[in-house]
């Protein structure tokens, strides 16, 4: 018969997330699933309450794209509660998660800024845009702080971007920054 699967996005502004929401959402449409689909404009409040919504309409799984299991208590518990399997979408594993799908390798999405960093002639000044609550951002920061960390000519800035509204507030991050520096 046929299968209904629970997405939750983390934020349609979040560029890579929203990537990865849109191709699960397409691979279980074509796989013959019936998908509902929340976002949650990057609020693990939301998340819960999708999950929650999922969970009373008895779907048969439930994805959530980016938010760690421990900022989505209420979502498990519900999922948990009816016996629907939580599969996470570059969360992370953790109890309650019967299965994490981690396209994004830290290490790939900083050898770039690595790369530059190394070409660059004495002093360089670093800035991380990131959204810690994000899984896959909090990995990359701490890959990149390891790395740039091994220099002692690299001075790393670290900055919270706003989600929802990420374009605009890594636009005042970028400018406050490049106005100190």
């Amino acid at each position: 018969g046929s299968k209904t699967i629970g997405i939750v996005d983390f934020s349609a502004d979040s560029l890579a997330a929203h990537a990865a929401y849109q191709g699960t959402v397409n691979a279980m449409k074509a796989l013959g699933w019936k998908v509902l689909t929340a976002e949650a404009g990057g609020s693990p409040d939301t998340a819960n309450t999708a999950m929650q919504q999922f969970a009373s309409e008895h779907v048969n799984a439930i994805i959530p794209v980016v938010f760690p299991a421990s900022a989505l208590a209420g979502g498990m518990a519900a999922a948990t509660a009816a016996q629907i399997p939580v599969f996470s979408l570059a969360g992370g594993l953790s109890p309650g998660i019967v299965g994490n799908i981690d396209a994004t390798v830290p290490q790939a999405a900083t050898e770039l800024t690595l790369k530059a960093v190394a070409a660059a002639p004495g002093n360089v000044r670093v800035l991380d845009m990131t959204y810690s609550p994000g899984t896959p951002c909090l990995n990359r920061s701490a890959y990149l702080k390891a790395q740039l960390a091994k220099d002692p000519n690299v001075q790393l800035t670290q900055r919270e971007v706003a989600v929802p509204g990420s374009l605009q507030s890594g636009e005042t991050v970028a400018s406050a920054f490049l106005t100190t520096n």
